[in-house]
């Protein structure tokens, strides 16, 4: 199994495995990006105008301490019923799965041609998706299928993005005299309180439900006798419908004013997604239940996803609609000891296979 661990970031290894054995069966494939972290646009014909396309991506979290893991994280091992490795359900097992349906798709001559998309940096920024739209080589694409591991349950959305950085300056004082100075500790915490604490407007949705906070971080002081002078925390918001990023921070910044603390405390957003939710009667919503329904002979319950994904990028600035539907559970995503159900992947391919026919049709 390639190392694609990212940080440091280098998905060169996979992108190369992938598009020899894709080309290897006439597959056409269109590079976008720079070569140690490339984004790879695969089509069964020479056009890509194709209505629909099934993405992935190509990093993964790192494999974290090694001590913790059974198996080697970059071995593939095969235990029972189930595969090992960094990667295994997020993403590398699914884009296999996706690959396979490129495939047998092509060998089955339709005149649709099928898309593929293959991620660089998803687990960070989502930035190959953003090199991915500026290309323009998805413009014609109308629907989208994420293999984002879901058990093959069907997700229609997913919860934006928020993530703050509050940087904090007080004034440093010998700490038998606190008086004289101002502990950027405990004004931090003044504004955590005000900031975590407040009841944010939003549209409910029952699939997205309610917008979450969590303090993430938080660092300050250097000395236990010294009064802090500066302080940074970090909070992880997750927005739902009606909320927008921009229109979140403007709120935070008056409640920051109205605590008087516009001047000690400095905001900054490090990173931002909208949110995004497919509409439940859109072509490849039911195009999806069907597939899965004929697979698993159960018809699924639509959900929402927490967790981000390339459609966060894809939908809203290239207008394609998303499900996000994959084999593997989430729960498994980012752990040691990652691994992904052998049925379920083949039975991935099955649906993937019966949405790609149904646009053909």
């Amino acid at each position: 199994m390639a190392n694609s661990e990212n940080p440091p970031g280098s998905e060169r290894e996979v992108a190369s495995v992938l598009r020899e054995h894709l080309e290897s069966y006439a597959i056409c494939c269109r590079p976008v990006g720079s070569s140690e972290r490339p984004n790879l646009i695969f089509s069964t014909t020479d056009d890509y105008a194709g209505r629909l396309v099934l993405h992935g991506h190509m990093d993964t979290v790192p494999a974290g301490d090694l001590e913790c893991w059974e198996y080697d994280p970059f071995a593939a091992q095969l235990e029972g019923n189930r595969l090992y490795g960094r990667g295994a359900c997020d993403m590398k097992g699914p884009l296999a799965a996706l690959a396979e349906t490129m495939i047998l798709y092509s060998e089955e001559n339709h005149a649709e041609p099928l898309l593929m998309l293959a991620t660089s940096d998803e687990e960070t920024t989502c930035g190959g998706a953003e090199e991915v739209v500026k290309s323009g080589l998805l413009e014609n694409v109308i629907f989208g299928v994420c293999a984002e591991p879901t058990s093959l349950n069907v997700l229609i959305g997913e919860k934006g993005l928020l993530w703050l950085q509050l940087s904090v300056k007080g004034k440093s004082a010998h700490g038998s005299t606190p008086e004289l100075g101002e502990n950027a500790i405990e004004l931090c915490m003044t504004a955590l309180k005000t900031l975590m604490h407040w009841q944010y407007p939003f549209e409910w949705n029952e699939l997205l439900g309610k917008p979450t906070l969590n303090l993430g971080k938080i660092n300050g002081g250097s000395k236990i006798n010294i009064v802090p002078e500066d302080c940074e925390a970090e909070i992880d918001m997750r927005l739902v419908g009606g909320q927008d990023p921009q229109g979140i921070l403007d709120e935070m910044s008056s409640l920051l004013t109205q605590q008087g603390l516009e001047e000690k405390v400095h905001m900054e957003a490090i990173r931002t997604k909208p949110t995004v939710l497919t509409p439940k009667d859109a072509e490849i919503v039911t195009a999806t239940l069907d597939a899965v329904e004929s697979v698993m002979g159960i018809r699924p319950l639509l959900g929402a996803a927490s967790f981000g994904t390339d459609c966060s990028v894809l939908q809203p600035k290239a207008g394609i609609m998303n499900v996000i539907c994959g084999p593997g559970s989430i729960e498994m995503a980012h752990q040691s000891n990652e691994c992904i159900d052998i049925d379920q992947l083949f039975k991935s391919i099955d649906i993937y296979e019966a949405i790609a026919q149904h646009f053909a049709a």
